[in-house]
């Protein structure tokens, strides 16, 4: 197999468990060393980035970029899983106004407490929810927080004299967030239950699917440098005794201003990409080296 390190904007097709979806993107690019950087339930697509080679080690840097989904909700039925994909519990002939839709997603904006689902990797007691879940013991009651920049009915798919039976919805959230938690809790402040029947992952950050790659269509020629990928980062080149102190202990003194709020930096030196670091109380630290 060949050396390939890099990034790669995959495209997670919907039936897939992520590692099943890893094991053919490194058949297809002939590679041993690979990762996938967020995971996507079995029945949603979209993009999920996969780290090639040594750049497994800078995937970390990509969890805390916000996250857009795209979904689709259907009214009147809720499932034990709270998507399309569980055993029917409860059904209801209530369905929601586009109003009510509308104003329920206006609160759900800033800091969002919200019910975690319990098949989801979600660690109770050092056991994952989705192994009590296939156990019988499913674990409800759980909470947790989200920070959602945007939540916006985008469609409505379906009506009829009661309200809405479908509907599109957009959610731009931060890292971890479950989508079917915030289906739940929107079924709960309108008192109609609810199931994402449809979940796509179109933007990680900067990367919009329009850049992602279908699994057919992988090849080593797309993959992209690490530190193309990480390009969201600001820069900070060092250079003579300051590149040389930083490659024998790892940190320096660096009393230059930054023109960011950014937590870490890409690291230039006078030959290339050295990693990424950050400043702490006057001091350039390396937090990984290329």
């Amino acid at each position: 197999m060949q050396e390939l390190d890099g990034f790669l904007w995959t495209i997670k097709p919907r039936g897939l468990k992520p590692m099943a979806f890893l094991s053919k993107v490194k058949s297809a690019l002939g590679v041993k060393k690979a990762g996938y950087v967020g995971a996507l339930d079995p029945f949603a697509w979209g993009l999920m980035p996969v780290c090639i080679g040594r750049a497994c080690r800078f995937s970390d840097f990509f969890l805390s970029l916000p996250k857009t989904y795209v979904c689709v909700l259907q009214f009147g039925l809720e499932t034990d899983t709270w998507d399309i994909t569980g055993n029917v519990i409860n059904l209801s002939e209530h369905r929601p106004s586009v109003e009510a839709l509308k104003e329920c997603l206006d609160t759900l904006r800033g800091q969002v407490e919200y019910p975690i689902p319990p098949l989801s990797s979600k660690k109770v007691n050092g056991k994952r929810l989705y192994y009590l879940f296939y156990d019988g013991k499913p674990v409800t009651g759980l909470k947790g927080i989200a920070h959602v920049s945007k939540s916006l009915l985008l469609e409505v798919l379906e009506s009829n004299e009661k309200g809405i039976e479908k509907a599109t919805l957009l959610f731009e959230v931060s890292k971890g967030t479950y989508i079917r938690g915030l289906a739940k809790k929107i079924g709960d402040m309108l008192n109609v239950p609810c199931v994402v029947s449809e979940l796509a992952r179109v933007k990680i950050g900067h990367i919009s699917i329009s850049a992602g790659v279908p699994l057919q269509d992988v090849d080593p020629g797309k993959v992209i440098s690490t530190d193309e990928a990480l390009s969201f980062l600001p820069d900070i080149p060092v250079q003579g005794a300051v590149e040389k102190r930083l490659r024998q202990s790892g940190r320096v003194d660096y009393s230059m201003s930054v023109s960011s709020a950014s937590s870490y930096y890409r690291i230039w030196g006078t030959h290339g990409f050295l990693g990424v670091g950050r400043i702490s109380t006057g001091e350039l630290v390396m937090e990984r080296w290329w």
